[in-house]
């Protein structure tokens, strides 16, 4: 049974609810809601994070510098492609992630496409910009350990990626694969607020076990820590300087402990949280196929305006580079090719539809 079926006599409720998500130009509930809880995620995340494009004022308790993690304002005093690259990523990923949210507006793609098309070119730009930055910080963000630097790269360079193929399908009006890449890119970038909630648990459950350790450069200890903490690690410290490593117990309660806390679980928290957002994405693009095919319809129509060579497969399809079968136009006119479509002699058609002039096909 299917998950959503239009109700064409709804109750009041429901009544109430299309008179509230039809106007922003959604016509099915569920994605309204799905809209709402994803936007509303990275929307108050963002939001929060806005004071942040204050980037050095140490006189505002709301600026970037007064709450980073206590870890990272030693590579902020002493690496200049720290600090630059986090000001670099903050001063993209913040305005382009709230510009990202009018990109998923149903009434602004309809009603103001070259608003939709300007915002788009706008966030392209910024999400490019954002993970230069994070990959300019990611040697050292967190401690800088494998499993930090490996789920910074692999999110920098699938946003990349990601924005690439959206890019290119929608220059080849390959809408279906635009839209499906455009979730994958936003749903991954989300995994920020996913990971902190995730690092926030295990700090607690690190701490309440009292037996988990983590090494810290003594420069770093040194901008933070007491002068108690400073001499009970002075021998080590003293010996290797700044660049020594001393094994700190995790504890929330002290702020070596939380530097401790926070380095050893943001790496294990990030994958973790890709993990649940990929499995999310694909999940929610296998359970949309009517959505999907509509916009492959809509891509046939506007390729075969433009005359491109295979209205409809354009774009970055899988029945153009994997094993898929050829997608075929529900409705094709021409020489037999309806009856061919009904018995599902798939291989003929597509010698018909390599063969015949590109006018012959409308939806």
């Amino acid at each position: 049974m299917p998950l959503y079926i239009h109700n064409e006599n709804p109750n009041a409720v429901v009544s109430f609810l299309r008179r509230a998500y039809n106007p922003v130009g959604f016509k099915k509930g569920y994605n309204a809601i799905l809209w709402f809880i994803c936007t509303g995620y990275l929307l108050g995340f963002t939001l929060a994070r806005i004071s942040y494009l204050n980037l050095w004022d140490q006189n505002s308790s709301s600026s970037f510098i007064r709450n980073c993690g206590p870890g990272e304002i030693y590579w902020i005093v002493t690496s200049a492609v720290y600090k630059h690259g986090i000001a670099i990523h903050l001063c993209a990923v913040i305005p382009g992630s709230l510009l990202a949210l009018f990109q998923f507006v149903p009434a602004i793609r309809y009603k103001a496409l070259l608003a939709h098309r300007v915002n788009g070119y706008l966030v392209y730009t910024l999400t490019i910009i954002s993970a230069v930055g994070a990959l300019m910080v990611a040697r050292r963000a967190f401690g800088g350990d494998m499993a930090a630097q490996t789920f910074s790269g692999f999110l920098s360079v699938y946003t990349v990626i990601g924005s690439f193929f959206a890019y290119i399908n929608v220059k080849r009006l390959q809408l279906d694969q635009h839209r499906a890449w455009m979730i994958r890119v936003w749903v991954l970038m989300a995994t920020i607020v996913t990971l902190r909630i995730i690092q926030h648990i295990m700090m607690s459950i690190l701490t309440l076990v009292g037996s988990y350790y983590y090494t810290i450069l003594c420069g770093q200890l040194a901008v933070i820590a007491s002068p108690g903490f400073m001499n009970s690690v002075s021998s080590v410290c003293a010996q290797g300087g700044e660049l020594a490593y001393v094994s700190v117990n995790v504890d929330l309660g002290t702020l070596p402990g939380t530097i401790a806390a926070m380095e050893i679980t943001f790496g294990m928290a990030g994958w973790i949280a890709i993990a649940f957002h990929v499995i999310g994405v694909e999940l929610y693009l296998a359970m949309t196929p009517a959505e999907s095919e509509r916009l492959r319809q809509l891509s046939y129509e506007r390729q075969l305006a433009r005359g491109f060579s295979r209205p409809g497969t354009a774009g970055l399809t899988v029945d153009k580079w994997g094993d898929a079968e050829v997608w075929v136009p529900k409705t094709i006119k021409g020489n037999g090719d309806a009856a061919m479509l009904s018995s599902g002699s798939s291989s003929d058609l597509e010698d018909e539809l390599v063969k015949k002039p590109q006018g012959v096909y409308t939806v």
